[in-house]
């Protein structure tokens, strides 16, 4: 028997009263939640937060880069002021 992975609610949607809904009501607003990305399945969102943080990591590491390429050329001597070589 296939057990399917437990779902998450990103945050609580269900008004208060929804447990006097009947089957078919429970069942449209379970179709809703999912087809509106608030009830995922946990591998599934786990996947897309690794995914984010990874993608911050690489912005890190570029706005690493940016800077001490910024110093570097900050540090050499301006054209305009260099002495000519004889």
């Amino acid at each position: 028997m296939l057990i399917a992975p437990p779902l998450y609610v990103a945050e609580p949607l269900i008004p208060p009263g929804v447990t006097n809904l009947g089957a078919g009501a429970l069942l449209g607003l379970t179709v809703v939640l999912i087809l509106s990305g608030k009830l995922v399945p946990g591998r599934e969102r786990d996947y897309w937060r690794n995914a984010f943080f990874e993608e911050q990591a690489q912005k890190r590491e570029l706005m690493e880069t940016g800077r001490v390429t910024r110093d570097v050329l900050r540090a050499l001597p301006d054209g305009e002021t260099a002495e000519e070589p004889r």
